[in-house]
């Protein structure tokens, strides 16, 4: 063993300075907690300084509310369009038309969906990625 590496390990692992300011921190709040009876300065905090940062949120909100319903109910009915496909290719029915003339197209098999997963996964990436994209359709 050479005389460096004898002498590393015998010296002591100093004092990281993020455990001193976290010993600190929490001593402080140790004492203020023991003592809250003869600081209240330190454990009741004035009205005055409490910033109204709810009131600026609300008001924020009901700007927002007011003002933008238009976009977000925008949002919604374009996001609607592609769900209600969904819906109705996967679980409802086709409803084309009204009345007498109504034509109704009945929904996919699931059996079938999950077969044509698996043959376009096969078709993109091979065996491997086709029972996994089936398989994902089968659960």
């Amino acid at each position: 063993m050479t005389v460096t590496a004898s002498t590393s390990d015998a010296r002591s692992r100093p004092v990281q300075l993020w455990l001193v300011v976290w010993a600190g921190a929490l001593a402080a709040v140790l004492a203020v907690f023991l003592l809250q009876d003869r600081l209240p300065w330190a454990v009741n905090y004035p009205a005055s300084a409490i910033v109204p940062v709810a009131d600026w949120v609300s008001a924020l909100m009901n700007l927002i509310k007011s003002n933008f319903s238009w976009l977000t109910r925008s949002i919604t009915a374009a996001l609607g369009v592609p769900l209600d496909f969904a819906l109705n290719l996967l679980a409802k029915n086709f409803k084309i038309g009204r009345g007498a003339d109504m034509i109704i197209l009945p929904r996919l098999s699931w059996v079938g969906v999950c077969i044509a997963a698996f043959l376009a996964g096969r078709a993109a990436g091979g065996w491997k990625l086709g029972a996994l994209i089936g398989g994902c359709f089968l659960y």
